[in-house]
């Protein structure tokens, strides 16, 4: 924990000195690189590392060539995109392939920022991805779904400049690594709301919402039974419990931000709603690890939004450091939280470089 602490220390306090530079984001560069640094050079930091490399050599050792797709099937059932990037990345080996991979997501979520996030709050950006133990410090286990996140990512950026070809198509790649994915599919319709958002547009959100959670019971126990007929997500739907006080205040924060949206740009709307479409994740907690599994996909967009909202002219200082500050201190929480987690202790107590 004391390592990976004082690496996102100094990556926060990097991209808060980008806040003099008018023209460049190089203190942002130098934050990533130190970041990306960090994760390559981890070894077996991560609770599914070692499961990962054993895939690794079992791809490797299978005999199909990198492009004989017609054999994919024999090795791996689904998301065949992942055996191909191990395949590859035959020539370099696994630790080679984890840093390949580790450069490219950084290089998606340092560009994403660059593009959306205004200078002087860089650091805020950088705070929520790194203290937030579900993105930067996960990412070094769970390399299939952070891999379809930051394509996911890539993919929104696209939609956000209308191209929605294009987003349809990386997200349909990113299904390839990890199938979950496919949820964000679900950005497209959201995009087609062009209004402006209202009062009345939240107060409708709401209850949607509202009718959603009344009736998620019905359609629960079939989807359930979907998912355990699925068996290669059968270890994520173990029962977890209700939603919870944390569950409940993520969503009064959410519910905030998006009140600020009223009046602002379309890209700064979007961004909120794909945010709060994490509301329609909270009933789904009974299945467990699935259903934080899909509210990541929604919940990378914070390190552009909370950027947005203090960067609102239309809210005043008081509310938006009473926001900030409860967001700091609640990722601080859970930062030090998870690094305590009996679960992840062994995985993730201590960090230890690649011996070269």
């Amino acid at each position: 924990m004391i390592e990976a602490f004082i690496v996102a220390t100094i990556a926060v306090f990097l991209a808060f000195l980008n806040r003099r530079e008018k023209k460049h984001s190089r203190f942002l560069f130098l934050a990533f690189v130190l970041l990306t640094a960090f994760l390559s050079l981890g070894y077996y930091w991560g609770n599914d590392v070692a499961k990962y490399e054993e895939r690794f050599e079992y791809y490797s050792n299978s005999g199909i060539a990198l492009f004989d797709f017609s054999q994919y099937g024999f090795i791996a059932l689904k998301e065949l995109g992942f055996v191909f990037i191990n395949l590859l990345c035959k020539p370099i080996g696994f630790w080679g392939m984890r840093a390949v991979l580790f450069i490219l997501e950084n290089a998606i979520l340092y560009y994403f920022i660059v593009k959306h996030v205004d200078r002087k709050w860089y650091w805020l950006a950088v705070f929520v991805y790194v203290f937030n133990p579900n993105f930067w410090v996960l990412s070094s286990s769970m390399m299939r779904q952070w891999l379809a996140i930051c394509i996911v990512v890539l993919a929104t950026d696209f939609l956000l400049r209308n191209k929605k070809i294009a987003f349809v198509l990386l997200v349909l790649l990113a299904s390839t690594v990890h199938i979950t994915a496919l949820i964000c599919l679900g950005f497209l319709p959201l995009y087609a709301i062009q209004r402006k958002p209202s009062k009345n547009t939240i107060g409708l959100f709401l209850i949607v919402l509202l009718l959603y959670y009344l009736l998620s019971p019905i359609f629960i126990d079939s989807l359930a039974t979907f998912l355990v007929e699925e068996d290669f997500y059968m270890g994520y739907t173990s029962q977890k419990g209700t939603v919870g006080i944390t569950g409940i205040g993520r969503m009064v924060i959410y519910f905030a931000l998006l009140y600020t949206a009223v009046g602002s740009e379309q890209k700064d709307k979007f961004l909120n709603y794909v945010v709060l479409l994490y509301g329609f994740v909270l009933p789904l907690l009974s299945f467990g690890e699935l259903s934080s599994r899909l509210g990541f996909y929604f919940l990378i967009f914070t390190i552009a939004v909370y950027p947005l909202f203090m960067n609102n002219p239309k809210v005043k200082s008081v509310p938006k450091t009473v926001v900030v500050s409860i967001v700091c201190a609640y990722l601080l929480y859970l930062f030090n939280w998870f690094f305590h987690s009996p679960t992840y202790q062994s995985a993730f107590g201590n960090y230890t470089m690649i011996s070269f």
